[in-house]
């Protein structure tokens, strides 16, 4: 019989009981809760065991593997170890069989007739030997020879000039260095810029003499005013030629004057003045007047005008009708005008000075400046139709040169001959 029958649930007994039979349930499920804990850690620690125990396996597995590997490979080194012993085996005995075959001297050679000694000996021949050297050596130096003057493609003569790129040859200018050496017995000393004013007498100055003489007859009815002088790469001596062919006009007495249209690079201030006062740039952007320009040098009949301030815009100015006036307004007054212009190639200013002036003359490197690059500044000049009367070659080597070599003979050969002839010239008396 139950007690919720016979009593009420606020008996006390009934109290307890419940009270007790809740304390039990807690318990129980206590009690369950640690037996399942403990039953999941078990099988957790199971699974990590069996993980463990299966990546030993396939550790294992895979030394097995390996094993194997090497145990066919080992087997096949054997056998290769095993035919190579045998193969030494054979080879040994055969050299004691080859070796014991070499005593034994058998042989059925005999003496027919006693040698002679050679009175000479056969070989090396060394007549024979000298002569092919000698030959060989002559047809490798020629073809050699010929070898890099057919890889040389630059300008060194003047036939190169009127045969490749069919332009007059105006001349050739020596080498600065070689030139120098040779005043080295003179006390006076001038910049190559001024050569044909302080030694009137050189090879140097002979040379801008013929390029003068060149431009005078370059035209049939009279000589040009107005020439242009250009390069077609910078540092190829223009500045130079420009000047000392300038000195040697004002030397005929007429009236020459010098303008630096260089307002790239502009050197004619360095060499007369050091300074670069206000010159074409200002007059040609309308600030100064022309006579204000012109400057007077220490030669007589030569006047200059440097280039001014550099400009950002020189193409446009030497493009302006204003230059043009300006040109015949100078040419009317001079007798001849000669303009230093920057580089053919890279720049407009050349081509533009070139279709203003009378005639053009283009300076080239001895053996420096390629054929290629002459053709081709030729060819950007006729363009704008400017008329090239000829081309300088300068800084050429006079030991290569037979006209260099024989006008210094000639020449300072000559003086030296005079001298000796002439009596009682001592240090007392000098001539």
């Amino acid at each position: 019989m139950k007690l919720s029958e016979n009593y009420k649930s606020e008996y006390p007994e009934m109290k307890r009981l419940r009270n007790q039979m809740e304390t039990i349930q807690k318990r129980l499920t206590l009690e369950g809760n640690r037996i399942i804990a403990g039953i999941r850690s078990e099988y957790e620690s199971g699974l990590r065991k069996e993980s463990l125990l299966r990546a030993a396996f396939e550790e294992q597995k895979g030394k097995a593997v390996e094993m194997k590997q090497k145990a066919i490979q080992y087997n096949i080194l054997k056998r290769e170890s095993d035919t190579n012993k045998e193969l030494y085996r054979g080879l040994l005995q055969r050299m004691k069989e080859a070796g014991v075959s070499a005593g034994i001297t058998a042989s059925n050679i005999q003496v027919v007739d006693q040698a002679e000694p050679p009175t000479r000996p056969y070989r090396p021949n060394k007549r024979l030997n000298l002569l092919l050297a000698a030959v060989v050596g002559l047809f490798l130096g020629v073809g050699l020879a010929f070898f890099f003057e057919y890889l040389d493609n630059t300008v060194k003569t003047a036939d190169d000039v009127e045969e490749l790129v069919h332009l007059p040859s105006f001349g050739m200018v020596p080498a600065v260095s070689y030139e120098r050496r040779k005043q080295r017995q003179t006390a006076n000393s001038f910049p190559v810029e001024l050569i044909t004013y302080g030694h009137p007498k050189s090879m140097l100055s002979e040379a801008y003499r013929n390029i003068r003489t060149s431009i005078l007859l370059s035209f049939s009815e009279k000589p040009p005013k107005a020439v242009v002088i250009s390069s077609p790469n910078p540092s190829e001596g223009k500045t130079t030629t420009v000047i000392n062919t300038a000195i040697a006009l004002s030397q005929t007495g007429a009236q020459v004057l010098v303008v630096d249209a260089d307002m790239r690079k502009p050197r004619i201030h360095r060499i007369f003045t050091n300074e670069n006062g206000a010159g074409l740039s200002n007059f040609l952007s309308g600030n100064v007047h022309l006579e204000a320009i012109i400057k007077k040098s220490i030669i007589p009949n030569l006047s200059f005008i440097p280039s001014g301030p550099i400009p950002p815009n020189p193409s446009e100015l030497l493009g302006s009708s204003l230059f043009k006036n300006m040109i015949q307004s100078l040419c009317e007054r001079f007798d001849h005008l000669i303009i230093d212009s920057p580089p053919v190639l890279g720049f407009a200013d050349s081509t533009i000075l070139s279709a203003a002036v009378d005639g053009t003359i283009i300076v080239v490197l001895g053996g420096k400046t390629p054929r290629e690059t002459l053709q081709q500044a030729k060819e950007i000049l006729l363009q704008v139709n400017a008329r090239i009367i000829g081309v300088v070659i300068n800084r050429v080597d006079i030991r290569r040169s037979d006209y260099g070599a024989s006008y210094y003979r000639y020449y300072y050969g000559h003086e030296k001959r005079q001298k000796k002839e002439l009596p009682g010239a001592t240090e007392k008396d000098p001539l």
